[in-house]
């Protein structure tokens, strides 16, 4: 099993309780209360007689078609309170979930699934986590929710490593992450559209999904941790023109970006890394940010222009480029005259040698 031990993490640390935290509703959506008004009512009028599943440690794992029959209720709706683990190449229909509703967490990993066949929409209350996977091609039938207010249940998103996958189907539709969003290693996947994605509150990691040539984050406001996009061998563009916060940002090793999509709204970033882009050639898509703690980029081989750089009002820890065989030296020293104020160093190498003295440059 290729991501047990990761997904052994995961449950480790996302496992929940009903207790009363205060200042918080925790009652479970999943539940109705005659005594009270209907605000929690996300649950159906034929879902009010839902059983209740809670196996033995939290964990319910299925990796043959006779545990289906062991373990799922045989007529009517049911609610896993824990984790469902679906595993192993004999699985390949989930049909036998019968009337399954929602779970606390759910892993499917190494599977023969090519779709999630439920019999309907099962609802994830915390992380998801979908793992080699070599023949799953859509993801249908489920959905990512939030129980209102409850801070113990976490929503995450792993998709990894699923090489015939070609579409996130309903996971399109996620509004918001409480930790990390990894998008690994899905080879035929072309397209990542995530337009109503607001917040991340973890990293995001869209990493070595070799036939990616688009990627659409244009609702993404703010997130957390690092936002990574990196080794995906045909991405050419990319947007995330709402961003207005992010720890750190890293765009490392695609090499057919060609283009950074202005970040209109981020005026404030920590490292901004910039590395081995090689179809890239200007980084206009950065003169809206006004101040980075610090700025790194390095061998990017088509670079020519940095003047995107030029009207930001700080860098506290300075600027690091290097290795840049066509940008001008003298683009580079300007970015010192130019922003406002310079922490740190000025490390200006390898990059492609001009006339003595440089040229003067219009400051943006």
């Amino acid at each position: 099993m290729r991501r047990l031990t990761t997904a052994a993490v995961l449950l480790a640390s996302s496992f929940a309780t009903t207790a009363c935290i205060e200042g918080y509703d925790t009652r479970d959506p999943r539940q109705t209360d005659p005594d009270t008004d209907n605000d929690m009512a996300s649950v159906r009028e034929d879902d009010k007689d839902c059983k209740e599943v809670s196996p033995t440690n939290k964990l319910m794992v299925i990796d043959s078609m006779s545990d289906f029959e062991a373990n799922v209720p045989r007529s009517g709706c049911w609610d896993l309170y824990g984790t469902l683990r679906i595993q192993g190449t004999a699985i390949t229909s989930v049909a036998a979930l019968n009337g399954l509703r929602s779970v606390d967490h759910l892993e499917i990993v190494d599977t023969g699934l090519t779709t999630w066949d439920t019999k309907r929409t099962v609802e994830v209350y915390g992380n998801l986590f979908i793992d080699g996977n070599d023949n799953l091609t859509g993801i249908a039938n489920m959905s990512l929710e939030r129980w209102p207010e409850n801070p113990e249940y976490l929503l995450g998103l792993t998709v990894s490593d699923n090489r015939a996958l070609t579409d996130l189907g309903t996971l399109a539709y996620i509004k918001e992450l409480d930790t990390d969003l990894r998008i690994e290693d899905n080879g035929a996947l072309t397209a990542i559209s995530l337009r109503e994605l607001r917040v991340v509150k973890g990293e995001i990691e869209i990493t070595t999904n070799n036939n990616l040539t688009a990627l659409d984050f244009n609702s993404l406001k703010k997130v957390d941790g690092d936002f990574t996009i990196r080794m995906n061998t045909k991405l050419e563009a990319f947007s995330a023109s709402e961003l207005e916060e992010a720890k750190n940002i890293n765009l490392m090793n695609n090499p057919k970006l060609r283009t950074i999509d202005p970040f209109t709204d981020l005026t404030t970033v920590g490292i901004l890394t910039i590395d081995d882009n090689d179809a890239l050639q200007s980084l206009s898509g950065l003169s809206y940010v006004q101040f980075a703690t610090q700025l790194i980029v390095k061998g990017n081989s088509q670079l020519s222009d940095v003047s995107g750089v030029y009207g930001w009002t700080g860098i506290a820890l300075g600027v690091r480029i290097t290795d840049n065989p066509v940008l001008p030296s003298c683009k580079v020293a300007a970015i010192s005259t130019c922003v406002g104020t310079m922490g740190g160093n000025m490390v200006n190498e390898r990059n492609a040698t001009d006339t003595t003295p440089c040229p003067t440059v219009t400051c943006q």
